[in-house]
């Protein structure tokens, strides 16, 4: 309730017009972008493994702890069952807690940056991941990697209000979100040291939070995720030992570089076969665009050189790095492409706001610095905006920018529905090759 006023309060401090107006647009219009994408997109694999998992298509009288199908922790679930019971067994039900958790994470974004950096950043996080093709990707889908972007960055503005304040309800949130963030999916876990030091090790911190609150902060986060523990142990640690036998460590990794370029590296490819982009690609994400990926990788770039007294972009630096080196350092054993591999980028996705935002604080530095770079904005503006109605307009858009590879995975889709007897679905995928594939649809021709 506490926290519901203070955000309130914070809307109504924004009394400049045009900064309320950029923020309703872009509200307004990442909520519809991402509503309408997730209608417009034939399910996935991974959706219909989430979608067997809950009691309205499984058969089974509970929600379980965890899932031998996913592989992943259970609140995803949770939220598809209380989805699907008030809008129905349908799509738009189904993915729409992916829909309303990226939307919110708009909000958030912009509230942690204008109270930590400045205006002119938090407006330029917040139009970039509103029209952003990767934050809509991952929100019109169910998956839990979308909803994984909302408690990141609900920890890092927890974090960051309770470095200036010492307040222990938002030390209580950053324990909550990550907690929860732990229910969604495990890989937020490397968030935890660099949080840890942020509030109670940095010297350049003078109100270092006690040992006690130390213990309660941790006591919270295992309360959220105990009973996925608990799970694991009674089925043998199963999701972990999936986990680790996909994970090859400290061998070099194009994962996170891929997570920012991916496009870029694809469509430089022309030299290889389809077979062996097949493997090394993901199918069912969309890359993130490449222009805000090298924002991304600017910013990063550029404050690592930068010496700045900004406490959130210090933040931001450390999780970036380390992150960026950690992944670097681990290759996925799915897929063929060995150290040069480009599936699995969303291992990394911690990656993902840390340099949004400082992609960010660098444009709008730099724009401040030479005036007349200025009368590039409404081509950027543009070009984000049209890219985002051309991804959802055309939803092949989602996977690589490939169309032998669009077929090849639609293929594999219809050939595991009938594979599995659903026939229905098989007759779906089968309709849609069709129609956006019409040359060169026939399955048969696929090497599968």
């Amino acid at each position: 309730m506490d926290f519901t006023k203070k955000f309130l309060s914070s809307m109504k401090r924004i009394k400049n017009n045009s900064e309320r107006t950029i923020l309703i647009l872009c509200l307004t219009s990442g909520f519809l972008l991402r509503l309408y994408g997730s209608t417009t997109v034939p399910r996935v694999l991974d959706e219909e493994e989430i979608l067997r998992s809950v009691p309205s298509f499984s058969g089974a009288t509970s929600m379980p702890a965890g899932s031998e199908l996913t592989h992943n922790p259970p609140l995803v679930q949770y939220l598809l069952q209380w989805s699907l019971s008030a809008g129905g067994e349908n799509t738009l039900a189904m993915r729409f807690p992916g829909v309303l958790f990226g939307t919110l994470t708009l909000g958030v974004l912009y509230l942690l940056v204008k109270k930590h950096v400045n205006t002119p950043t938090a407006q330029w996080a917040l139009f970039f991941a509103a029209f952003s093709q990767f934050f809509i990707g991952f929100s019109r889908l169910l998956k839990p990697d979308g909803i994984l972007l909302f408690f990141i960055v609900c920890i890092l503005f927890f974090a960051g209000q309770a470095r200036i304040s010492r307040g222990k309800f938002y030390l209580w949130g950053a324990g909550f979100s990550m907690g929860l963030g732990l229910l969604v999916k495990l890989n937020i876990i490397t968030l935890w040291p660099i949080i840890l030091y942020y509030l109670f090790i940095d010297p350049a911190n003078p109100k270092r939070f006690s040992m006690n609150d130390f213990l309660i902060l941790h006591i919270l986060i295992f309360l959220c995720v105990s009973p996925y523990v608990l799970w694991n142990v009674q089925h043998a640690w199963v999701d972990y030992s999936v986990k680790s036998s996909r994970a090859e460590f400290f061998s070099i990794s194009l994962v996170p570089a891929a997570l920012f370029l991916g496009e870029i590296f694809v469509f430089n490819l022309p030299e290889f076969a389809s077979d062996y982009i097949f493997k090394i690609c993901s199918i069912e994400y969309p890359f993130f665009n490449w222009v805000l990926g090298l924002i991304c990788l600017g910013g990063a770039v550029y404050f690592l050189f930068r010496n700045t007294k900004n406490n959130l972009l210090n933040l931001l630096i450390w999780i970036f790095y380390s992150n960026f080196l950690f992944f670097s350092l681990v290759r996925p054993r799915t897929g063929g492409g060995y150290h040069f591999h480009l599936d699995n980028f969303w291992w990394a996705i911690v990656l993902v706001l840390p340099g949004l935002i400082l992609g960010s604080a660098m444009l709008a530095e730099f724009l401040e610095r030479f005036p007349r770079a200025r009368y590039g904005v409404p081509f950027l503006i543009f070009y984000f905006i049209l890219n985002a109605f051309s991804f959802i307009s055309f939803p092949a858009n989602g996977w690589v920018p490939n169309p032998g590879l669009k077929v090849r995975a639609l293929c594999l889709t219809e050939q595991q529905y009938r594979q599995d007897g659903d026939i229905l679905m098989a007759q779906k995928v089968r309709r849609y090759l069709l129609e956006h594939f019409p040359e060169e649809s026939h399955c048969r021709d696929q090497k599968i």
